[in-house]
Formats: C-alpha cells, structure tokens, sequence
C-alpha cells in the first residue's frame, strides 16, 4: 500500500527527499565508534597541540594585521 505522504506529494519533492544533505550536529550527540581505528583522545599530547594551533593562529593574525 502505498504511504499518503507519497499520495499527497510531488515527483520532485519525493526526489529532493532522497538527496544528500549537510547535517549540523551538536558535537556532544556524537559518540566514539567502537574499534574504529582513528581516534581522537583527550590527554596531555591533544593540549600541547592546542595551545601551539593557538599560539600559531595568534602570531598569523598579528601578521596579518
């Protein structure tokens, strides 16, 4: 049987509902794949690297100006 969404829409809006689209998630609502083989760890290493992307983008900025 057919659904009466499909009754009462276009060929096109049907179509525009089967694309692709760009999602914006809230970074909180996404969780750790299990035994995916990158990952992205919080520890002393990931804050280094922070505060040097930091200090960079600052002295780029400054540069710029």
């Amino acid at each position: 049987m057919t659904p009466l969404d499909d009754l009462f829409s276009t060929e096109e809006s049907r179509a525009e509902s089967q694309l692709e689209k760009v999602v914006t998630l809230n970074p909180a609502e996404i969780s750790d794949f299990p035994n995916h083989p990158f990952k992205v760890k919080q520890d002393e290493a990931m804050a280094e690297m922070v505060d040097i992307q930091s200090i960079q983008t600052n002295i780029w900025q400054s540069s710029t100006k």
